[in-house]
Formats: structure tokens, sequence, C-alpha cells
């Protein structure tokens, strides 16, 4: 997971927390980043 992944994934729990779905939305999440693009911030996830 790269850092663009990590903020789409924070986003969408906070949309949850939210109440921002309702019942039978579909809702897609683009975590298409490689980590190998940003190895600085796998390395601080990973500690």
């Amino acid at each position: 997971m790269g850092p663009a992944s990590a903020v789409c994934i924070a986003g969408f729990f906070k949309a949850l927390e939210e109440g921002r779905f309702k019942d039978g939305d579909l809702v897609m999440l683009n975590t298409g980043e490689g980590s190998e693009r940003a190895l600085w911030f796998k390395q601080a996830i990973d500690k």
C-alpha cells in the first residue's frame, strides 16, 4: 500500500462514519498504487 492508497482507505472510513453511503450504494475504491512507488511510506507503516 502506498500513500495515495492509504488516503483512499482513510477517506472511505471517514465517509462511513459520516453516513455518506446508504444501503445499496456501490462504492469502488481505486487502490492500484504499488508500494514500490514510495518505499519510505512502506517502511514507515511496516514498523
